[in-house]
């Protein structure tokens, strides 16, 4: 009876009119705590970006057409990180949570200022209850308690639609514009998730009442979720029949207006063949195809990374990612952690005219 009902409520929800993400082009991670520091980084973003080709009068720009074509840019900062804790009594649902690096988040609001100049604030936000504490979301995989609050947390309306409207106000209160779901570290439901229609009916019937709630505020509202890679091991296979983390596959996205970010796209060690079965593999180019084929470009999102150590961080590198996303069919970015933020404003005006101009073939 429970998973009729379930299903019930997903039939209703995905014929009901749903807002799409109206998402920014580049997704800029940045990874500061509060404080001074954090200020000093906002602010350097702030002047690097008025000096890149972000910050220019649209008329000054125009070696790529982006005058017309011009790209839009929000930011997801870590230093506050929030929870959707879906441990039974919970109140509220919603918490921010301690970061590893700092226990003060006093600055952290007041610091994103310089940031919402130049466009919308994107929170991140983890699906789970906590462990000890600790800012790391609890497995469901190897926690039988955290699984089973999950899911009477997904499988119950009252508590998703409770949880919507307090992040909706949170949002509201402090000028965020979205949520992006950092759930690629929460671990995998993938060995129970599509054998309960009841985890995945509930996720996608909290999504997309997330995302409808957001948009009935802010019509220019994000709603996101890293995916985490896509096709299992190289060759890739499009995954239509491959659940990912939380039990989905890549139709359950459709249509509840939220977008998808493969954020372990970003490994741009990538640039070497990969050989197996006596073939060579660019495992950039298989990934991006994943992609491409199985969410298709209006709720994919690619995500790249520069700023980690193991991570080549040339300019080189920076412009063969692009070049490979573009030849993908693709366009939105989600850059992780890049050092353009705070100090090259080369990298911004690469990363501008490589959007621009795939704005410009449409």
């Amino acid at each position: 009876m429970l998973l009729l009902l379930l299903t019930t409520l997903a039939v209703t929800a995905a014929s009901a009119s749903t807002p799409a993400t109206s998402a920014a082009d580049v997704m800029f991670w940045i990874g500061m705590g509060p404080g001074d520091a954090s200020w000093n980084k906002t602010a350097q973003a702030a002047l690097n970006f008025s000096l890149s080709k972000w910050g220019r009068p649209p008329s000054s720009v125009d070696d790529t057409g982006a005058a017309k074509n011009r790209p839009t840019v929000s930011f997801s900062p870590f230093q506050i990180p929030y929870v959707v804790n879906t441990a039974a009594g919970a109140s509220p649902l919603v918490q921010i949570v301690e970061p590893p690096w700092s226990s003060n988040q006093t600055a952290g609001f007041a610091s994103l200022l310089p940031l919402r100049k130049l466009g919308k604030i994107i929170v991140p936000i983890v699906l789970g209850g906590l462990t000890a504490g600790s800012y790391n979301p609890c497995n469901p995989d190897t926690n039988s308690t955290c699984l089973a609050e999950l899911t009477q947390f997904l499988i119950s309306p009252a508590r998703r639609t409770a949880a919507a409207k307090e992040l909706v106000a949170l949002a509201t209160t402090h000028g965020f514009s979205g949520w992006n779901f950092d759930e690629e570290w929460h671990g995998t439901l993938s060995a129970t998730g599509r054998s309960s229609n009841a985890l995945t009916s509930g996720w996608r019937s909290f999504l997309q009442g997330l995302a409808t709630e957001m948009a009935a505020v802010d019509p220019h509202s994000t709603v996101s979720v890293d995916i985490c890679g896509c096709g299992g091991d190289i060759p890739l296979e499009n995954i239509s029949t491959v659940e990912d983390y939380m039990g989905m596959l890549p139709q359950d996205w459709k249509g509840i207006g939220v977008e998808a970010v493969s954020m372990c796209t970003y490994t741009n060690a990538s640039g070497k063949p990969y050989r197996q079965k006596g073939k060579a593999y660019d495992v950039f180019d298989e990934r991006l195809a994943c992609i491409y084929n199985s969410y298709g470009p209006t709720i994919a999102r690619v995500g790249l990374g520069q700023g980690i150590p193991s991570f080549n961080p040339s300019v080189d590198e920076l412009k063969r990612q692009l070049r490979h996303v573009t030849a993908a069919n693709l366009s939105k970015l989600a850059v992780f952690d890049l050092p353009s933020l705070y100090s090259s404003v080369e990298w911004l005006d690469i990363i501008y005219d490589s959007v621009a101009a795939r704005a410009a073939l449409h």
